[in-house]
């Protein structure tokens, strides 16, 4: 499955003690990607105990893009892919990139969609300008990371 965002990260403060979901609830530019977090009792779950990992989470403007291009419409299930597969194990802030490429296993484990023991990969590696960037198993780039938002345990990238 296709990491479909263009990225872009919002620069927000440390935030040290504040559960994953309430961050995301009160990121106005995340709205949208919170009201599929909130319609799936999977990803609800799953960010609700995540500890130790990177939450690609995609902008409203990214979002609607995406959805606006698929035809015919995806369902639920194949948005809830698409969304575990931008939870990734570990945390991954842009500091850590490097030419060498880095790899993570997703939360995208659901074998209709990912064929990866471990959950589907992801890569952070630095392009040739420097830039970061988020490759997809099929070698789509999401790139132009400006900042990240931090937990104690936990990252979240705005894509």
């Amino acid at each position: 499955m296709k990491l479909l965002f263009f990225c872009f990260w919002i620069f927000v403060s440390l935030v040290q003690s504040q559960a994953l979901l309430s961050v995301l609830q009160e990121n106005f530019q995340l709205s949208t990607f919170n009201h599929y977090v909130n319609a799936s009792s999977t990803l609800t779950n799953l960010l609700s105990s995540a500890d130790n990992i990177t939450l690609l989470a995609p902008s409203n403007t990214a979002f609607e893009a995406w959805l606006a291009s698929q035809f015919p419409a995806l369902t639920n299930d194949q948005i809830e892919a698409l969304l575990a597969y931008h939870l990734i194990h570990g945390v991954f802030p842009t500091v850590s990139f490097s030419t060498q490429p880095q790899f993570a296993g997703s939360f995208l484990t659901n074998a209709s969609y990912a064929n990866v023991t471990g959950g589907q990969r992801v890569e952070f590696v630095l392009g040739s300008g420097g830039d970061p960037q988020i490759v997809s198993g099929n070698k789509s780039v999401t790139g132009l990371v400006t900042a990240v938002i931090l937990l104690a345990h936990d990252g979240i990238e705005v894509v």
